[in-house]
């Protein structure tokens, strides 16, 4: 943080610096920026679906008495909600894997499809040998209700 302005200097500079260079793919190749652009958009695609599955899954599975909500709540417009999203995400990941042309040659292909399969494999193999083994997960803080109070745990440090 730079003590005169208050801003992170050093993170605006080094994403300038980044997106500067993501924009100069375009001049040098076409097919590269097409393929990193459309790897984005699966991306993020995926991770939305899988945020909506999950949500899904919860809502119908759990009880509405045990299920703890946040600041928004669909109500009965909830399910269909999800599964529209479910089935928009899946559409649109499949065509960010599409050429941009019709016209398609072993170079011009759209390789980010394989890419995206690549590191998917990498990434479920990482879990299931070593990351399941290690991964503890976030620190959850409970509230509890004593005498009609609010009483937060004490910090775990």
């Amino acid at each position: 943080m730079d003590t005169r302005s208050g801003l992170p200097l050093w993170s605006i500079g080094a994403t300038t610096v980044i997106i500067t260079l993501l924009a100069l793919i375009n001049i040098g190749s076409s097919t590269v920026f097409n393929a990193l652009t459309g790897l984005t958009i699966a991306a993020f695609y995926s991770s939305f679906l899988i945020a909506a599955v999950v949500m899904l899954h919860k809502r119908l599975t759990t009880p509405d008495n045990g299920f703890r909500w946040g600041p928004f709540k669909l109500g009965r417009f909830g399910v269909p909600v999800y599964i529209i999203s479910i089935i928009y995400s899946i559409i649109g990941g499949f065509f960010s894997f599409f050429p941009p042309s019709s016209k398609v040659t072993l170079v011009s292909m759209n390789w980010s499809i394989a890419v995206f399969g690549g590191v998917l494999i990498i990434s479920i193999v990482h879990w299931f040998f070593h990351a399941r083994h290690v991964y503890t997960g976030p620190i959850v803080e409970i509230h509890s209700v004593v005498n009609n109070r609010a009483e937060l745990p004490p910090k775990v440090e």
